[in-house]
Order: C-alpha cells, then structure tokens, then sequence
C-alpha cells in the first residue's frame, strides 16, 4: 500500500490504468464463456468486452435479457465482478486519500522549541515548551499528548519506561486541543 502511495503520479495512473483495461480482459473472457449458455448474445470477443467494461464500470446492460435467462454462471461472474469492482474502487479511493492527505509533509510544518525548562511556580514543577504550525492555514483541533521516557541503569542492563505527563495547557482532561498560530 505504502508503495502504491509514494510511486510517482504518472507511473501511478498508469498501473492502475493497466489494472483495470486488465480486469475488463479477464471478465471479458468468462463472458465470453458462458454467453452461449446464459443468451449473452456476446458472440464476439468485442462484444464481451464491452459487456465485461458495462459491467465493472456499472454502466448498465446491452444485453437482450438482463435476467441472463435464469444462468447460475453468469450470476456468478456478474457477482464476481461487482465485488472486483468494489475492491478496486475501494483501494483506489485509499491510495488518492491518502496522497491528497500526506501527513508525512504536514507533520513537518509543526515546529517544538529547541529548548524546553522546568520552572517552578506557587510550589509547582512545570515542565514547558513550545510548539507552533509554520503553515498559513493552521490546523483544526490539534491535539498533543506527552510522553516522558525514563531510562534507568539495573544490574541487567538499562530499562527504559514510557510515562504519560499530564498536560496543563492545553489542559488535556478537556481533549487537550491547541491553538498552533505563530
């Protein structure tokens, strides 16, 4: 999947191209098969072709009966190639998702400070730091979460564990939402 969605968008459009003219070959060889049978009326490869693209593509029947005249097989295959087409829309929708999206980028728009401190105000240690967006169109209901890693040295090594700090502000009993604006 990963692949899929950082392959080059030409190199892309055609794979996936070339996945469905494929998909449209490969049912319209079954429809070429069993249109004797279920009264097709697909006796030419170009004519099941056709039929097998109106039916991945959902684009409706040439066919004198759409009922296949009461077929098991061609049920079959027409149930098969819903659900390909199901599948292969799905996949699509999830690879152009996802590049339209690319959290990667965005993710590196978020800038923390290079330094953090631990003050203590009215008998309280405060661990601060800052963090902003450096993009124009700022982030909607960002939440941050705090992890602490301690590490500390055993008679069998270093163990490392991971701790949830509390935040204050943004108080993250309310969500922990943040305003990234510079």
């Amino acid at each position: 999947f990963h692949t899929l969605v950082n392959m080059n968008t030409w190199k892309l459009v055609v794979l996936a191209s070339a996945f469905v003219i494929f998909s449209w070959l490969v049912f319209a060889v079954f429809f070429r098969m069993v249109s004797w049978q279920c009264g097709l009326k697909a006796n030419t490869f170009l004519k099941a072709f056709y039929l097998a693209i109106e039916t991945v593509e959902t684009i409706g029947y040439g066919v004198p009966d759409s009922y296949f005249e009461g077929c098991y097989s061609g049920v079959f295959i027409l149930g098969a190639a819903a659900l390909w087409a199901s599948f292969m829309n799905a996949i699509s929708i999830a690879v152009i998702y996802t590049r339209v999206s690319r959290p990667q980028s965005r993710a590196s728009s978020v800038c923390f400070s290079e330094k953090a401190i631990i003050s203590e105000i009215r008998g309280q240690i405060y661990f601060m730091f800052q963090v902003c967006d450096v993009r124009k169109h700022q982030l909607v209901e960002a939440h941050v979460r705090l992890y602490c890693i301690q590490h500390a040295p055993t008679s069998s090594g270093v163990v490392f564990q991971t701790r949830a700090m509390r935040l204050q502000h943004p108080d993250d009993e309310l969500g922990g939402m943040l305003l990234l604006a510079l």
